[in-house]
């Protein structure tokens, strides 16, 4: 199947529905194929280059065709870091960002920008009196499949899930022309005034699938949710990602934005009033 509108999940239901037993699907651009299904199938699903997708295709049109694929797996340790400024009341807000890359991937944009943002906006609220708990937890195992988000919602009893009123998520945010959000309407409309109000110009992007960053745990969870981001991904998963291409302006633009929404009294209402 070539990539289109449709979510990965989606595409792969679909396919299950209708008695495959498996799902190969290929990119419908040139260059790294970037994504992940939302949860776990029950059978395999596999990615594909353009290149290589087409290629196959070629081969199907004359006859069948047989393939198989090596895979080694080994189970390793993955950790996410937890630290938490205690609030007066039961309301919490998770800020997140993942701290690994791809293997031997420097990973300068993905995600030592959005880590990066993460640790300094934290910093800066570190005495800030908040009317609700804020929890910093980097992320472990991103690039796996949301692996550390997925593990720290599935540890979460029901009360403490409930009391999670909103989480925004920092990736990605080193290369591009403007600071982007994705999200919930109400958080999204909180980030643009929140910029507006300190002149950094917050674009609200809704064109993106959203399940390729550990915020899309927290939506499948029900948590409201922001992603701060940079438009350029060009270079991700690639030797390129590199510190050469980071612009330190868009880090500080999605600090000062940051801070702006997570201080205003907008943001305090929305969620002390959920």
């Amino acid at each position: 199947a070539k990539r289109g509108t449709i979510t990965f999940q989606i595409k792969a239901e679909n396919v299950f529905a209708a008695g495959a037993v498996g799902l190969v699907i290929y990119n419908n651009t040139f260059g790294i194929f970037q994504g992940v299904l939302a949860t776990q199938p029950d059978f395999p699903v596999i990615s594909l280059s353009r290149t290589d997708g087409e290629a196959i295709e070629e081969l199907l049109e004359d006859s069948e065709i047989q393939a198989s694929i090596k895979l080694t797996l080994e189970d390793r340790p993955s950790r996410n870091v937890i630290a938490e400024k205690k609030g007066p009341g039961d309301a919490v807000v998770v800020l997140g960002g993942h701290y690994d890359t791809v293997p031997e991937i420097l990973g300068a944009n993905d995600n030592a920008s959005g880590t990066a943002v993460l640790l300094t906006v934290a910093g800066m609220l570190a005495e800030a009196d908040l009317p609700f708990t804020l929890r910093i937890v980097p992320f472990g195992s991103e690039e796996l499949g949301l692996r550390g988000s997925r593990f720290y919602i599935q540890s979460l009893s029901e009360s403490e899930l409930g009391n999670t009123k909103a989480m925004l998520n920092f990736d990605a945010l080193g290369s591009g022309s403007r600071v982007s959000v994705l999200g919930n309407r109400d958080l999204t409309a909180l980030a643009v005034e929140a910029g507006n109000e300190i002149g950094v110009e917050v674009a609200v992007t809704r064109g993106l699938g959203g399940s390729t960053s550990d915020h899309a745990s927290f939506r499948e969870a029900g948590v409201p949710y922001l992603m701060f981001f940079a438009e350029d991904f060009s270079r991700i998963h690639s030797d390129s990602d590199t510190l050469e291409f980071v612009q330190p302006e868009l880090l500080e633009g999605a600090v000062a934005a940051a801070v702006a929404l997570l201080t205003s009294p907008g943001f305090a209402d929305l969620i002390t009033n959920q």
